[in-house]
């Protein structure tokens, strides 16, 4: 916290939420919206006060900007309770009874958001390399949106991800 207002907030009893926030429950308010508001007076409706960094315990004001809610949906890492071991990718599993019986569709689910806001969505096939396409293809979509606002990403180059591929593809022949 950047020192000329860290006496003032200091005069608060500040608690760290599981989200990862820190909170003032007599204000109601998050330390990073009430040093934003501290610094530069109301925020605009439309807008959000977002760290750069993800960390929601770094409230530097260099660390804080500005960012419609889409924006800051793009700017983001892997959640703790992941799955798949990538961002912006999740398995999704349908049951659907039918005639015959119940019958259970897997696929590979990835979403982002794209430059209007909307959340959009693409299926990739329930295997290995399935996976590893969809981790490709929000990367691509992310890093086509997202501008500054861009977040971390599944793969570092190129040559990584077509590596792990061809790793994914030789797992999904064996286990054939």
């Amino acid at each position: 916290m950047d020192n000329d207002i860290f006496d003032i907030v200091n005069q608060y009893n500040w608690y760290y939420q599981s989200d990862g926030y820190a909170y003032n429950r007599k204000m109601n308010i998050l330390l990073h919206r009430f040093i934003w508001i501290l610094k530069f007076g109301d925020i605009p409706d439309d807008k959000e006060v977002e760290h750069k960094d993800q960390n929601g315990l770094n409230c530097q004001l260099s660390n804080l900007r500005l960012a419609t809610h889409s924006e800051n949906c793009r700017n983001k890492s892997k959640k703790i309770n992941n799955t798949s071991g990538y961002i912006g990718v999740s398995k999704q599993v349908i049951k659907r009874e039918c005639q015959d019986g119940v019958h259970i569709h897997k696929y590979w689910y990835c979403s982002w958001t794209d430059n209007l806001g909307k959340d959009r969505a693409k299926v990739f096939p329930f295997n290995n390399a399935g996976k590893v396409l969809a981790a490709r293809f929000y990367d691509i979509m992310t890093s086509q949106f997202a501008g500054e606002y861009l977040g971390e990403l599944n793969f570092q180059s190129l040559e990584e991800y077509q590596h792990i591929l061809k790793e994914a593809i030789l797992k999904d022949i064996e286990s054939n």
